[in-house]
């Protein structure tokens, strides 16, 4: 069974309505998308696509931000860093500044920050006597765990409160169809 251009959009509008979109939708749109030309449906849809990636951005920034206000794990240079780290078993200094996109000097200085508060170790590098690796210790991934604990602990009590069985269901299918844009 093909369906054309206008159903295919009909279902995309529809979509975007029970996503909570309805600010964004022209109710006319629907019926006179049939009548317009293909290129005035693809800037028609493109706009559409584009609105709702707009709002899915803003919305996902603002819940971040307030969830991590809220639990008082505001993003830190540190913290950014100690994620890096636990996502690999040893890494360089300079390897590290690398994934941060920051210098060298400046990872350098993080790095004996978090050193110093025994959230990070360093190793001989194998490879190159030369080298040491930078790796997180017990402590940085307790941190790590900690905050990541507190604001799964906040979102958890947010959707106790404020949605129904229904929409956490609801919600919870918006975040496999979210994922696929990983």
């Amino acid at each position: 069974m093909t369906i054309d251009g206008s159903a295919h959009i009909q279902v995309a509008f529809t979509l975007l309505e029970g996503a909570g979109f309805r600010d964004h939708i022209d109710p006319g749109a629907c019926a006179s998308f049939g009548a317009m030309s293909t290129a005035r449906r693809r800037r028609a849809a493109d706009t559409a696509t584009d609105e709702a990636a707009e709002e899915v951005r803003a919305t996902l920034s603002a819940f971040v931000r307030h969830v991590r206000g809220a639990t008082g794990s505001v993003r830190t240079t540190q913290g950014d860093t100690l994620e890096v780290l636990a996502a690999h078993k040893g890494m360089s200094i300079a390897a590290l500044a690398r994934a941060r996109g920051v210098r060298h000097q400046s990872m350098r200085l993080v790095v004996a920050d978090l050193m110093s508060e025994g959230f990070a170790k360093s190793a001989p590098d194998p490879s190159d006597a030369r080298a040491q690796l930078i790796s997180i210790t017990a402590l940085g991934r307790r941190k790590l765990a900690s905050g990541r604990r507190g604001r799964s602990d906040f979102i958890a009590e947010r959707m106790s409160e404020r949605l129904s069985p229904g929409e956490q269901r609801e919600l919870l299918a918006g975040m496999v169809v979210l994922r696929k844009l990983l």
